[in-house]
């Protein structure tokens, strides 16, 4: 299979991250990811905005907003699939 990206009969699937918010509270940490997923071949172009969220009680170590930041994009791709 010799599979030529320019083909039209690939399907392209791409996802954009276009809205990230974060907030820390009495009560932890709150984050909200928004995206676009784009799927398009030769017969359709689809667009579909997807959202997740994330709420970490007891969060008070700042060291750790990376480790929920990735959970939080891990989460949207398993969305996005």
């Amino acid at each position: 299979d010799n599979n030529d990206q320019n083909s039209p009969y690939v399907s392209k699937i791409d996802l954009e991250f276009i809205s990230y918010g974060a907030t820390q509270d009495t009560t932890g940490l709150h984050s909200k990811l928004v995206g676009v997923l784009q799927v398009s071949d030769i017969n359709k172009n689809k667009k579909f905005t997807i959202r997740t969220k994330q709420d970490v009680q007891g969060f008070d170590d700042l060291k750790e907003t990376t480790f929920y930041t990735h959970l939080l994009i891990k989460q949207m791709a398993n969305k996005a699939a």
